[in-house]
């Protein structure tokens, strides 16, 4: 049989160890989203590509899928519009700001999350 084991913990432990819990938890998701948000975003590029008929290289593809810049990613996905090739779109740094007209449901450096130019 085994021995029983006992935690004591004060009050201001438990308190400590439940707001430790909660925090890492909340980071987690926090990070998960960003995750999430830059892969589709890396995906939103593939797509456009693709629908264009563009085909992508793997190491155009690979360096796409290995940026983690918002920005250089929204930039991408702007120019992937009217890109001549895939490999163009390395070459992009910075977009312009798009024209009113371009719509923008998510949050970032052209949204607001909501929806413009309609």
């Amino acid at each position: 049989m085994l021995p029983e084991t006992r935690v004591f913990l004060s009050d201001w432990a438990r308190d400590n160890v439940a707001r430790g819990k909660a925090q890492g938890r909340s980071e987690s998701f926090a990070e998960g989203f960003a995750r999430g948000f830059i892969e589709g975003m890396s995906e939103s590029i593939f797509i456009v590509l693709d629908v264009r008929g563009l085909d992508v290289p793997d190491d155009v593809r690979a360096a796409i899928g290995e940026c983690s810049d918002v920005e250089q990613l929204e930039a991408w996905v702007g120019a992937a519009v009217t890109a001549q090739s895939a490999r163009d779109l390395l070459n992009i740094q910075d977009a312009p700001d798009p024209s009113p007209t371009v719509l923008s449901a998510v949050g970032g450096r052209h949204g607001s999350g909501v929806i413009r130019g309609i």
